[in-house]
């Protein structure tokens, strides 16, 4: 393959279209959400499973994002914190949900963050079509996805719930959420409901 940066992008544009839910087009190497609503985004989220499907029942991306919605609206009362924490792993809808440990593993293989420059570059376009500012609320969104992503670890059986046989999850970390498994469906409504309280809301 060609080192020309240029060169390259031709040879892969045919290879990096994906056709989404609503009938359109979206190229990952140019992300373009313009034809992109919020519903695509949620039908797709509650779709895919957290941790690749090693889990314990069912948990969706979808679901995981209206919760850290929640727990960040609950922190900071704003509906801006709250709109950019519900689309902070929007990108996945287009992705996929690429574990932590694949993402490690690339940048030691690779010696580059190829996945997370990939995301990045969608999460720009996705605040340039929802108005949200993902890095204004980034450490109040990074305790809430940490906060969940060890419930869920608990919850789903990814880890001991005993402290002393755990391998990865904190010690100090106690169950503290009620287990629900949301079916496809009431994800995708959860998320549109909660994308168009806090959007009407934040440009009240």
């Amino acid at each position: 393959m060609s080192s020309n940066p240029t060169a390259i992008a031709d040879w892969a544009w045919n290879e990096t279209w994906m056709g989404l839910v609503n009938g359109s087009m979206f190229n990952i190497l140019k992300p373009d959400l313009s034809r992109v609503g919020i519903d695509t985004i949620a039908h797709s989220l509650a779709r895919i499973c957290r941790f690749n499907g090693h889990v314990d029942g069912w948990i969706s991306v979808g679901q995981h994002s209206c919760l850290v919605c929640d727990r960040v609206f609950e922190r900071t009362g704003d509906h801006d914190a709250a709109m950019a924490a519900l689309l902070h792993d929007a990108h996945e809808s287009f992705v996929g949900d690429n574990t932590r440990p694949l993402k490690v593993s690339v940048k030691v293989h690779a010696g580059t963050d190829a996945i997370k420059d990939i995301e990045a570059e969608i999460d720009r376009e996705i605040e340039r079509r929802f108005g949200v500012d993902f890095g204004r609320w980034h450490e109040v969104i990074k305790e809430a996805d940490n906060y969940h992503l060890f419930q869920d670890a608990l919850i789903y059986g990814l880890d001991e719930l005993k402290p002393e046989r755990r391998t990865w999850v904190p010690k100090d970390i106690i169950v503290e959420r009620v287990r629900e498994d949301w079916d496809v469906n009431r994800a995708t409504t959860e998320f549109v409901s909660r994308f168009f309280v806090h959007q009407k809301r934040a440009v009240a």
